[in-house]
């Protein structure tokens, strides 16, 4: 079954690779959000990899809320990606 972005799920929920994934990435608001994300996600993908970020700020403009369309080729980079967001300091949470 497909969930949308092209990856297909397994009867165990996983993702069948390689796929297109979004991933969210939250941040307090600020001037090089773009850039910023970026630059994270070159550390672990290459610039091929990254086809996509769009940006929303929230209500307040407090924050805002990135959508980061990327090719993904196996779960162990999945999950190397999301960690490596996740530990970053100026990162809020990840979806």
């Amino acid at each position: 079954m497909e969930n949308g972005n092209g990856c297909l799920t397994g009867h165990s929920g996983g993702f069948e690779f390689p796929c297109l994934i979004d991933v969210k990435v939250f941040l307090k608001a600020c001037g090089h959000g773009d850039s910023l994300v970026r630059a994270l996600l070159l550390e672990k993908l290459g610039e091929s990899e990254i086809l996509s970020i769009s940006c929303k700020q929230s209500r307040n403009g407090n924050y805002h809320s990135f959508t980061c369309r990327v090719w993904m080729v196996s779960q162990v980079r999945m999950n190397r990606l999301y960690e490596h967001l996740g530990s970053q300091e100026q990162v809020l949470f990840v979806l």
